[in-house]
């Protein structure tokens, strides 16, 4: 089972998914906001949401795009019998580009990790070959939005 959590504060938004090619962008409408607006909100977001905002802040082109890259803690696992294995995280890097009325997000995973460390293997990787799920793979991701 592979599950993405979005949790939304201000508006309804196209859920994220997340498929053996990587997760989906997603665009969010937003009637009556300024690509300048959201590119403020989305400032104070990161600020107020991340230990070390100044770290993860990667790129900003005033008004027009963010990017950060973070890491997820305890993201996923591997069931295995049911029996539910050590967690692990991923590294990710979230791209965010406004417009007037609207922003485009983009969520990459760019690996799997534990304490740090890289996986020899992707999430690509929880997916049989026919592209199915692999019953004993478990990923959920959650993701806060900004209130617009």
């Amino acid at each position: 089972m592979l599950t993405l959590t979005v949790n939304v504060f201000a508006q309804d938004i196209p859920k994220l998914q997340l498929k053996q090619s990587g997760v989906e962008p997603i665009i969010v409408e937003v009637k009556d906001k300024t690509a300048s607006e959201l590119y403020s909100k989305s400032l104070n977001w990161i600020q107020e949401t991340y230990k070390s905002p100044d770290d993860v802040l990667k790129s900003k082109i005033e008004n027009s795009k963010i990017r950060i890259n973070g890491y997820s803690s305890d993201s996923w696992h591997m069931d295995s019998a049911g029996i539910r294995k050590q967690r692990y995280g991923y590294n990710y890097t979230l791209e965010v580009s406004f417009k007037e009325g609207r922003y485009r997000f983009v969520y990459t995973i760019e690996y799997l990790s534990n304490n740090g460390k890289k996986f020899a293997y992707s999430y690509d990787q929880f997916w049989k070959k026919n592209g199915k799920i692999r019953p004993h793979c478990v990923v959920s991701m959650s993701v806060f939005f900004v209130r617009v």
